[in-house]
């Protein structure tokens, strides 16, 4: 069973596994209370922001229980928009597409409140978000035109939607995706506020930025939010266009020509030894704690020990939310002061979900790699991983 709620540092490192039950999630199930008003909350952020987030003293425990409730909360319209999501791609017959969903880490909340000080997390909107993964281009703006129109009621509290299209302009770093943001449709006034982010992407698009979140896991670096070595940086941004000039797809604004662009990005492939750090992260954490042979789990907490080289995972069904967010936050407690330690509380169907969804938690970059060399024509010697 799953560990127990006084358990906050010692957490065992075997697979935990919840019981297998039916999932308890419906169209039309709201949320759980709000136990906090929106000042409440938007202060607790803010106090987080400026504090040890490590710090045991009531306070801030007080304010991390709070953040921590108030991103739990968000599960519920993230399970019906992934739900319809799901639904759509399963007609279409695209049996290669994932969808998975993740509540937001406390470290990437509180980061984006140090970052944004006028951002209210009361109205932080990607608290809980899910990604689509389709094979094809088309693929994805097809779906994308469905959420923009049919879809739009079912996902949306009178189709309140916004849209960011950063395939048809990509970002500045070279991040390409179609994202939209939904208002849940609660039938409780309380929760109108709650939001949820989609992100639909390539495979390759996907490549591209779990290859970002993974350089940043095992370097420490801030590259998807904008920071880090201006030479990875612009490594990035450069097979960024190469990987929309194999979509036939707008290229990075600032980046050259195809000739130009294959040169500059070869070379700080060999300058910063790319080829060989992704390699050798995907290598060295091929001991691996896996689950296996299980039915109706909805949850995968997965922890990431870049010192120990593992990856832990614990699963929960969907019976049990509450337990899988509890030991979620007492997880990111234990962790506050550990930099090589990252956690996610992913929903999936799947482990192979998981690991499609979110690579970097398991260092592994082959199939970016595969794609750079492919668009660079160079070859690098490979270790073939025991799967």
């Amino acid at each position: 069973m799953p560990f127990q709620q006084d358990t906050r540092i010692d957490v065992p490192h075997d697979i935990i596994t919840g019981l297998a039950e039916d999932w308890p999630f419906s169209d039309e199930m709201n949320p759980p209370a709000i136990n906090w008003s929106n000042k409440q909350i938007n202060e607790a952020g803010k106090f987080l922001a400026r504090s040890d987030q490590s710090s045991d003293d009531p306070d801030t425990v007080k304010m991390s229980l709070i953040v921590s409730q108030w991103r739990s909360v968000h599960e519920y319209p993230l399970q019906r928009v992934m739900s319809i999501l799901r639904r759509q791609v399963n007609s279409r017959g695209w049996m290669t597409a994932t969808v998975s969903g993740r509540t937001k880490r406390l470290r990437s909340i509180v980061a984006k409140l140090v970052r944004t000080p006028s951002m209210m997390l009361s109205t932080m909107q990607d608290l809980g978000g899910c990604r689509v993964i389709l094979d094809t281009i088309e693929q994805v703006e097809s779906l994308a035109a469905d959420v923009r129109s049919r879809l739009v009621n079912q996902l949306s509290r009178g189709g309140e939607i916004r849209e960011y299209n950063y395939i048809s302009k990509p970002k500045s770093d070279g991040y390409r995706s179609i994202h939209f943001v939904v208002r849940y449709q609660s039938t409780s006034k309380e929760h109108d506020v709650l939001r949820t982010e989609i992100q639909i992407r390539t495979l390759l698009q996907h490549r591209w930025a779990t290859a970002v979140e993974t350089v940043d896991l095992f370097t420490g670096q801030t590259l998807k939010t904008g920071g880090g070595d201006a030479r990875w940086k612009r490594f990035f941004m450069l097979t960024g266009s190469l990987f929309a000039l194999k979509e036939n797809r707008e290229t990075v604004s600032g980046t050259p020509g195809v000739a130009e662009l294959k040169s500059e990005a070869s070379a700080l492939a060999k300058e910063l030894q790319v080829l060989d750090k992704l390699q050798g992260w995907s290598n060295v954490m091929r001991s691996m704690l896996e689950v296996h042979g299980l039915s109706l789990v909805h949850y995968f907490l997965v922890e990431l020990d870049i010192d120990s080289k593992t990856t832990r995972i614990w699963s929960f069904s969907g019976s049990h939310t509450e337990e899988a967010h509890l030991n979620y936050r007492f997880l990111e407690q234990a962790n506050a002061n550990l930099p090589n330690r990252s956690t996610v509380l992913v929903s999936a169907n799947s482990l192979a979900e998981v690991k499609q969804g979110y690579p970097g938690y398991y260092g592994d970059t082959q199939a970016f790699l595969t794609e750079l060399e492919g668009a660079l024509e160079v070859s690098h010697p490979r270790v073939q991983w025991s799967r």
